[in-house]
């Protein structure tokens, strides 16, 4: 596995970092990368020896940092994966930041698995309703999330923040979220 971290100012990070592999027959453990050697700065490239179920082809990964450390946010530009044994190539394109406070403000990414120049995964949007109860004390003002399951594994968590009313979560009301 070769990691690609981007050519901007502050581009590396001492964050810890987490992936999980999706493919056509399950998934992995999420695993954490070793950071050892100076890894993950600006402009540079990693590369890794890893050892992983054969769950390919590989349809997602998932790439999750704790933003923790002097330099809590990273910008992660692309990876690729060789299977070893066949030589077969999988990449997987990001070029954002993972941070709370830049580009998408998240500290999770999903990315699509892209096989000689193919998207393994067609892309969708989701609309989420939600409807509070008519009890009396059902709504919330606390924060919701959710995880969507499917055959192809998960969405990762979804913060249920941005619905047409200012005031979410209110009794007898109905929410609605959109997630592509």
């Amino acid at each position: 596995m070769t990691v690609w971290t981007g050519d901007v100012v502050g581009g590396g990070t001492d964050s810890n970092i987490f992936m999980t592999l999706y493919g056509i027959n399950g998934s992995t453990e999420e695993m954490q990368l070793d950071k050892k050697k100076a890894r993950f700065e600006r402009e540079q490239n990693d590369t890794f020896i890893m050892e992983i179920l054969d769950i390919a082809p590989f349809t997602k990964m998932r790439i999750r940092i704790d933003g923790l450390g002097s330099r809590p946010e990273w910008f992660l530009e692309r990876i690729l994966l060789k299977n070893m044994n066949t030589g077969d190539l999988t990449m997987f394109y990001y070029g954002d930041w993972l941070s709370q406070r830049k580009g998408k403000k998240t500290l999770v990414c999903e990315m699509c698995a892209v096989i000689d120049e193919e998207e393994m995964m067609e892309w969708t949007s989701y609309t989420v309703a939600v409807k509070t109860s008519d009890i009396l004390g059902a709504g919330t003002d606390a924060n919701v999330f959710i995880i969507i399951f499917g055959e192809n594994g998960d969405s990762g968590t979804l913060a249920l923040k941005q619905s047409a009313n200012w005031n979410k979560f209110e009794r007898n009301n109905t929410d609605t979220f959109n997630f592509p």
